[in-house]
């Protein structure tokens, strides 16, 4: 098995270099609920199994080497995984739609890739155009696949722009046309689309290579260079969006590396055609000593018309197959004559010349990953970390003589202390850009560089930002899997009951019904009759048969809304009804199998109840084998902002209000405060809001009368040290963490065990929350 390297394989290296580099990032980037992400990834790993059969087709001088067309297939996965980009890049859309389309252009691309192994064999043969063997696909479908997903994908990327604009039409009073093009997710999707086109018109130029409507040599030459400026502009589009944000220096990385492979493409190729004339020469004097055939013109075109299968002129060498041997010649003027030599000599030499280029490459990839960013750091970042140690400096020192000053120098110096201030402000935006030279920004940042997820429910919608809450809504569906019991809790006003709808929508009752009961507002005297039914006659008043909410709920689910106050003489009934998935109607005398699953609720203290005897301790270890717990509103600072522009949003839509704005004070007193009705409180806000205040600026003063609780206490206590200082919205949500910490750590008498688990935290997580914040010493133990 001899590798010998060719111009193709060489341009195929450089595209399979920075797609495994791509794949890398896409990979560390990944995330539970960015489909986006996902299916980049699923793209460029497709993507290098393409150029690597590539690779390995054009370097391999033997027919194994046509088994590298087998990895070239994976175009028509690469292409159906395109597709599903344009679905989920760089929002979600049309989820419905977007996974039939899926199935059916996994199918092709199987289909495809089962034609092709089949037929493959059939076709293996020698082309000297590119110097390997099996070169051309023989399935039709494999472009096929491509060129009609390239095609559906800007079909699907126009779709998301119109149903953009039109949304903005919908939520935004002045509405312009012209400016909506500005719209963060209309300018990724126009980029992606051109990138796009140019896919779609390579996958043209690999139709008309199957139908050999353009020579193969061309062809290789348009995909080499073609795919390298495709891969580069999806790097671009990709890091510069909300989803994969990365800094200045992995985007400047990336192009630096485009430019030298491309830079040592063209360089080899020019470096190859004037040593391959040069070679030429020495051949064409006859005074090479490798071992040659002399043949006149005139044989030399009997052969060729005569006996030659094979034959090809590429503008030096002219290469000709002869009885089964391979070999390429050259035509001396002076002597008229053809000297013809062994094939194998030709690509060794094509070897030696292109090695160089290849190690080139090779290094330039290790120097532009390594050595470049050291040079970054030395020359700028060094400087930067030097500076904000000044700061850092300045801020101590006006700290420490601060009561030793005059009341002139205090103001000079908080003067100074605010405008370092304003440079720290830039370089933690600067970190956008240039992620090295800056510490990770905490909620705030998320807050303006990420959207918020969403999940529909029915006709509401769930939307939240803060891991805590990621992480309910994981648990939330891993409980939706499996059919046993669960049990929300949760103070009023955190969704419970859209959780419910939510475990409903995502189990295997999805299609039956679901069916809630609120406990507290039935009468004891009907529970029986409502929950189990009753037959006629069965009591006072009974005329004909009751169905109860239980035999409605078959195939779905049946949600029990502040099951604390269930009374205690139901219970029995209800903890084996839960134990045998049987029940009996009153009256009856006939068992009927329970066909629901049971979804509870409640804000109360379920452990006490018990304690208290208000509640059966064997029906509370029955109803909790899931237990999910909805943290309260203030608990879930990053979600608000979210949560207020989408309660905006919705109102302004039905009611066409213009949308107001809060100042950052404003806001900062919107996040202090308790919400101890949650969302529901929140909705109200907005209700009371929106519907009772003209003004387009709301200030602190404004907000407070529209609050439920607009008093002192209802706000958590925040302290500054300087009165001078304005004090942003990060600094507002530290305070505020610190405080909430406190307050644990109070009513538990410092326990910080018991405190992390009413902050509803690991242990570990409280203590690196207390260091970062600066309540314990940084290199305490506990």
């Amino acid at each position: 098995m001899e590798i010998y390297l060719t111009l193709y394989s060489l341009g195929r290296l450089g595209s399979a270099i920075f797609a495994i580099l791509i794949f890398l990032f896409l990979t560390r980037r990944w995330k539970k609920n960015d489909s986006g992400t996902h299916w980049f990834t699923f793209y460029f790993l497709f993507l290098i199994l393409f150029n690597i059969g590539y690779i390995f087709g054009y370097s391999f001088f033997s027919e194994i080497g046509s088994f590298g067309w087998v990895f070239a297939c994976f175009f028509a996965f690469a292409a159906v995984a395109r597709l599903q980009i344009a679905y989920t890049f760089p929002t979600e859309f049309a989820a419905k739609e977007r996974k039939w389309v899926l199935w059916i252009g996994l199918l092709l691309s199987s289909i495809a890739f089962v034609d092709y192994l089949i037929h493959f064999r059939s076709i293996v043969h020698f082309q000297f155009s590119i110097h390997s063997y099996g070169s051309r696909y023989s399935s039709f479908l494999v472009p096929f696949v491509g060129f009609i997903s390239y095609f559906l994908s800007i079909i699907v990327s126009f779709r998301r722009i119109v149903k953009k604009i039109t949304t903005l039409k919908r939520t935004k009073r002045s509405f312009q046309f012209r400016k909506s093009f500005f719209d963060r997710e209309i300018l990724i999707t126009i980029s992606l689309i051109v990138i796009t086109f140019f896919e779609f018109f390579l996958t043209s130029f690999y139709f008309l290579g199957y139908v050999q409507y353009i020579s193969t040599s061309i062809l290789a030459e348009v995909m080499n260079l073609g795919i390298l400026f495709i891969f580069s502009s999806y790097a671009l589009v990709y890091t510069s969006s909300t989803v994969g944000r990365t800094g200045f220096i992995p985007r400047l990385l990336g192009f630096i590396l485009v430019f030298l492979i491309f830079f040592s493409t063209l360089v080899s190729r020019y470096y190859e055609r004037k040593s391959l004339e040069l070679y030429k020469q020495t051949l064409e004097s006859g005074i090479n000593p490798i071992p040659k055939i002399i043949i006149s013109k005139l044989d030399f075109d009997k052969y060729k018309i005569g006996k030659v299968s094979d034959y090809y002129f590429d503008g030096i060498f002219y290469f000709v197959k002869l009885e089964n041997h391979l070999y390429f010649a050259v035509f001396n003027p002076h002597s008229h004559e053809f000297l013809i030599y062994d094939y194998l000599v030709y690509r060794q030499f094509l070897h030696q010349l292109l090695l160089p280029s290849f190690y080139f490459q090779f290094f330039a990839m290790i120097f532009v990953i390594t050595v470049f960013p050291i040079v970054f750091k030395i020359s700028f970042v060094f400087p930067l970390n030097q500076l904000i140690k000044d700061i850092q400096f300045e801020l101590l020192r006006d700290k420490k003589f601060k009561n030793n000053h005059s009341e002139e120098d205090r103001f000079e110096l908080t003067n100074l202390k605010n405008a370092f201030l304003r440079i720290g402000d830039m370089i933690r935006n600067a970190k956008k850009e240039l992620e090295e030279v800056s510490k990770p920004l905490d909620v705030i940042e998320i807050y303006i560089n990420e959207n918020p997820k969403e999940i529909k429910i029915g006709n509401h919608t769930l939307i939240y930002k803060s891991n805590s809450f990621d992480k309910t809504i994981h648990e939330v569906y891993q409980a939706s899997r499996y059919p046993h019991p669960v049990t929300i809790t949760g103070e009023t006003g955190c969704g419970k009951e859209l959780v419910a709808k939510l475990i409903h929508q995502s189990s295997e009752y999805k299609e039956g019904p679901f069916l809630a009961i609120n406990c507290a507002t039935l009468p004891e005297s009907l529970w029986e009759a409502e929950i189990f039914g009753a037959k006629k006659g069965s009591y006072t008043d009974s005329k004909a048969d009751r169905k109860g909410r239980i035999e409605e709920a078959s195939g779905g689910s049946i949600f029990f809304d502040e099951i604390g106050e269930m009374p205690i003489s139901i219970q029995a009934k209800m903890l084996r009804l839960l134990q045998e998935n049987k029940f009996v109607p009153i009256g009856a005398n006939v068992e009927q199998n329970v066909q629901c699953r049971f979804i509870f609720a409640t804000n109360q203290n379920l452990d006490e109840l018990v304690k208290k005897k208000l509640f059966r301790e064997d029906l509370l270890y029955r109803i909790k084998v899931f237990h999910i717990h909805l943290i309260p509103l203030r608990e879930r600072l990053e979600d608000i902002p979210h949560l207020l522009h989408f309660f905006i949003s919705r109102f302004q839509a039905k009611f066409n209000r213009i949308e107001p704005k809060f100042t950052d004070e404003a806001m900062s007193q919107i996040l202090s405060y308790h919400w101890p009705g949650n969302i529901r409180e929140l909705e109200n806000f907005v209700t009371r809001i929106m519907s009772q205040s003209s003004k387009d600026v709301l200030q602190p003063s404004d907000i407070l009368q529209f609050l439920t609780h607009g008093t002192q206490n209802a706000f958590l206590i925040r302290t500054t040290e300087n009165p001078f200082l304005r004090i942003g919205l990060e600094e507002e949500i530290k305070d505020l963490t610190k405080n909430r910490i406190f307050q644990a750590l109070k009513e538990e008498n410092g326990n910080i065990t018991r405190a992390a688990e009413r902050l509803d935290l690991k242990r570990t997580t409280l203590l690196y929350k207390m260091k970062e914040l600066g309540i314990v010493d940084k290199k305490s133990n506990f």
